[in-house]
């Protein structure tokens, strides 16, 4: 009977100390990483232009995109501003190539028409 309410005086004393320890943890410390919103600034060739299969076409934020991908090609980071996408692009309906650009902020949509 003592051997047992010493267990449980000691299983007690244990989880008095674990709440304190962890009662700081997870809770809300009011700091938080919130991205700035980044937009396309401009792309090079612009879009409407007539591009072939294996085009390049570089992107200009007015920010520092991450995460930045397309639907189509490869796009490789070119400055702390800049991407470049490179082909192959293949076309869509009406001989277009309908090239989407995702990053951690924002999408667009460019199209292009497609020189065979």
């Amino acid at each position: 009977m003592k051997r047992s309410r010493r267990c449980g005086r000691v299983i007690g004393v244990f989880g008095i100390l674990l709440s304190t320890l962890l009662g700081g943890c997870g809770g809300d410390d009011g700091f938080y990483l919130i991205p700035h919103p980044v937009g396309l600034v401009s792309a090079s060739p612009e879009p409407g232009s007539v591009i072939d299969v294996n085009a390049t076409i570089l992107l200009t934020f007015d920010g520092a995109p991450m995460d930045v991908s397309v639907n189509q090609g490869t796009a490789v980071l070119s400055g702390p501003k800049r991407w470049v996408v490179s082909g192959p692009f293949f076309p869509g309906r009406l001989n277009r190539v309908y090239l989407k650009v995702t990053w951690n902020t924002g999408t667009a949509l460019l199209i292009y028409s497609f020189r065979a």
